[in-house]
């Protein structure tokens, strides 16, 4: 795969990382 899908199925970047650290950020910010 040569883009990353976050939570929303939205395409944030080649890194798998990114759509990682976004959704670690949104969850952080529900609790």
């Amino acid at each position: 795969m040569s883009h990353a899908r976050g939570p929303l199925g939205q395409c944030y970047g080649p890194s798998p990382l990114q759509s990682l650290d976004f959704f670690i950020r949104m969850k952080e910010r529900t609790n």
